[in-house]
């Protein structure tokens, strides 16, 4: 039950992150800076791991 629990919020965090990654793509230019997105998906496993 808890490894349920434990997935679905793993989840749940990976497609907050997503959205909001897509909607800050949205608001850039065409040049999408590929250091800082390396960063955001390294912070992300980071903070799911947690």
């Amino acid at each position: 039950m808890r490894s349920l629990t434990v997935r679905r919020s793993s989840l749940t965090a990976g497609l907050m992150s997503l959205t909001a990654t897509a909607a800050q793509a949205l608001n850039l230019d065409l040049e999408i800076p590929i250091q800082q997105l390396q960063l955001a998906w390294t912070l992300t496993r980071v903070l799911l791991q947690l």
